[in-house]
């Protein structure tokens, strides 16, 4: 399936992905801090005692207004980053021994047939994946790269074959904290795969998408070129400004490319095209909100591996404008499609119409955001949507904080964790506070906490609340002024 999420992107953090990428650099953090502090609401009601209690709950994610509940199946949030990264001790100990074994095998193959046999990628590849499940990037990456000599030489330089074996020494490049070498390798394998298919190939849209996700991950990951120090990197001084703006260049040029492909292909239904859309939206935000300045002042070059695609020039998203431009045109595109269907789903048409009032909201178009949601409203109650269907979009029990393609701070999405994980909370803290009709809280108070609740975590949860922007909800066709929330926040760290 051509848009099969890859296991090996997370979401941006991506400073606004839904989409890590790949997995970052570890890094030393100090004892007992809240790198990894996670917070969870449900709603406060009647039934919900503010007293503190020595017994807290765990659960995964709460989308409706109860209470969490108990489980046995829960961990820690440490125990659960720690079974994404260590193997344990006997699972090491057999590494160790097929790492024996396969120099044994790779041994034989070049008694046989020499140091350029062609089974001898396969089985390098498989002992440079052993090495780096023991943490042995240095290994690997010797390993990596005559594994790719031996198949360049078997099988010539474009080969679809040798696909999987690149995607590893990017991975180990990243691992190695090479993003210069890593970037180097994406860009001969997306160059080794347009000589494979035409710019207009339906076969070259997973080449597409992962280099775009690549280029986002590139432009957004706290992996600098300034730290990279490998040998890959020639002790080449890269700025990391203009490093990670033109990747972010690159990807608008590499989603713009998937685009004009799906539309060629009618058989692609509109969910691709979505998919599609909402990297571009990000795009579009980062541009808009952290490359302003840079991009007035910057030639920028249109992506060199697609000679049919126009140039983008020195004026895209120079500014908030553009961006915020360039979102509408998208948000719009897409009501239009719905609207152009013989039977237009009026609950598509309203989550697309609210998507659209939350990209208003976010570029300071106030009234329009808020006159298009009260508009979603009257839409949806004329269409008979269903009261209940109704109230999730429009009137959710939780705070929705905005844009919702961004991967908020202290959010499962942001720290990688799914939301089927149960987890062992330490504690919560009780609030409440007002949201204004254009999504500013306001009037945070603090009802109460669990026992030995440190008060930087009471800080950093007021704190967030008050910076964050959230969708205002609609109560009876309008959007009230002050809208009152008392949630129960659980956390963990």
């Amino acid at each position: 399936m051509l848009f099969r999420a890859s296991s090996k992107f997370l979401s941006y953090s991506h400073a606004l992905l839904a989409l890590p990428l790949f997995v970052s650099v570890a890094l030393a953090q100090p004892e007992h801090n809240f790198q990894n502090l996670l917070f969870e609401p449900s709603v406060l009601n009647e039934q919900t005692p503010l007293a503190e209690s020595d017994e807290l709950p765990a659960t995964a994610l709460v989308d409706e207004p109860t209470n969490p509940h108990i489980t046995d199946t829960a961990i820690s949030i440490d125990e659960f980053f720690a079974s994404q990264k260590q193997a344990p001790v006997d699972q090491l100990e057999t590494i160790n021994s097929d790492i024996a074994n396969y120099k044994k095998v790779i041994l034989d193959l070049e008694q046989k047939g020499g140091a350029y046999e062609a089974g001898l990628s396969e089985e390098l590849l498989a002992l440079a994946s052993l090495y780096q499940k023991n943490d042995e990037y240095a290994e690997a990456q010797k390993v990596l790269n005559r594994a790719a000599h031996i198949a360049r030489v078997n099988n010539g330089l474009f080969d679809a074959a040798q696909v999987p074996l690149l995607k590893k020494v990017i991975e180990n490049y990243v691992e190695l904290g090479d993003i210069v070498g890593a970037d180097r390798q994406q860009e001969a394998l997306f160059y080794m795969q347009q000589r494979l298919y035409s710019d207009s190939d339906i076969e070259l849209l997973p080449a597409l998408k992962y280099y775009a996700e690549w280029n986002i991950f590139a432009a957004t990951t706290n992996i600098t070129p300034a730290a990279t120090e490998s040998e890959s990197s020639e002790d080449e001084i890269v700025d990391t400004v203009s490093f990670q703006f033109q990747r972010l260049v690159n990807a608008k040029n590499l989603y713009d490319a998937m685009m004009q492909i799906l539309i060629m292909n009618p058989g692609f239904d509109d969910s691709h095209l979505a998919q599609v859309e909402n990297q571009l939206l990000v795009i579009s935000h980062i541009f808009a909100t952290r490359y302003t300045p840079y991009a007035s002042s910057l030639d920028i070059p249109s992506f060199s591996g697609f000679s049919s695609l126009p140039s983008s020039g020195g004026g895209f998203m120079g500014n908030v404008e553009l961006g915020y431009r360039n979102g509408i045109d998208i948000l719009e595109n897409r009501i239009n499609r719905i609207l152009e269907q013989p039977t237009p789903d009026p609950r598509k048409l309203a989550a697309a119409k609210v998507e659209l009032a939350e990209w208003l909201l976010v570029f300071d178009r106030r009234m329009t955001a808020v006159e298009l949601l009260e508009e979603t409203y009257n839409d949806m109650t004329t269409a008979a949507v269903p009261e209940e269907k109704l109230s999730r979009l429009l009137h959710p029990a939780l705070p929705q904080e905005i844009p919702e393609f961004r991967s908020h701070r202290y959010t499962r999405p942001y720290l990688g964790i799914p939301d089927d994980v149960m987890l062992q909370y330490k504690g919560y803290v009780d609030v409440e506070f007002e949201v204004n009709r254009f999504g500013g809280p306001s009037s945070i108070m603090v009802l109460g906490t669990s026992p030995d609740t440190d008060e930087e975590i009471v800080d950093r949860l007021v704190n967030h609340i008050r910076y964050s922007q959230i969708r205002p909800r609609v109560q009876n066709g309008k959007v009230p002024n002050a809208d009152l929330y008392r949630l129960r926040y659980h956390y963990t760290y």
